[in-house]
């Protein structure tokens, strides 16, 4: 028997009108967020948000001082900015910590919310008709690998490169590699329905055979 391979889409089993990594509609990233301007996306949500606390350390000690100094004239679009650059920079970089989560595990947004068993298929061999249908419940990361690894895939394998807008991370986009211990776990789980399914079978042969009345004459 060939060794069982199952299906490594990520969209297999989750029929949903979204393309892989459809998360969001952002026109500063070129459109729809997807694999491959993910990298991108996560950059420039970190960069903002790490500019938005920038701004707000820096101009604090200005407002603490003129606030301090009654003689002094403040402008409140000083305050104005410390109260949004504060409120921006931490919402976007939360936000951007979410999505950190996402990478070191290998999920979507789409796979963090989805409260539906996944429908996994397992071919025993290449005709495409020797199969097993496992289903599995969301709460397994099918994909998690090692956050290395993990990581990689979206941000590359080049650390000066993962700091900058260039190249996206490895992989075609359509195809991930299982966690090794799901795809075991997987193939095992498979075999057991069908030894199962062997099993059932030949004892309702058995019983058929035994309840049949022999003919004599």
């Amino acid at each position: 028997m060939a060794k069982p391979s199952p299906i490594a889409s990520k969209v297999a089993g989750i029929i949903l009108p979204f393309v892989v990594f459809g998360l969001l509609a952002y026109s500063w990233v070129s459109g729809c967020v997807g694999f491959g301007n993910y990298k991108f996306f996560f950059l420039f949500t970190s960069y903002t948000g790490i500019y938005g606390l920038w701004v707000f350390v820096t101009t604090l000690p200005l407002v603490v001082r003129g606030l301090q100094d009654m003689n002094a004239d403040l402008d409140p679009q000083w305050i104005v900015l410390i109260i949004l650059a504060f409120v921006f920079g931490f919402t976007v970089l939360g936000f951007t910590g979410v999505h950190l989560t996402y990478i070191l595990r290998n999920e979507t947004t789409i796979e963090h919310l989805a409260d539906r068993p996944y429908d996994i298929r397992v071919d025993f061999d290449a005709s495409g008709d020797n199969f097993e249908v496992v289903t599995v419940e969301p709460e397994h990361y099918l994909w998690e690998r090692s956050r290395k690894e993990n990581w990689e895939s979206v941000m590359g394998n080049s650390i000066v490169g993962w700091f900058l807008p260039f190249k996206r991370g490895l992989g075609n986009g359509f195809v991930f590699p299982y966690s090794d211990r799901m795809y075991h776990e997987i193939v095992q789980r498979a075999q057991r329905q069908r030894n199962s399914m062997n099993l059932s079978h030949y004892e309702r042969v058995s019983s058929s055979l035994e309840s049949t009345v022999p003919i004599t004459s």
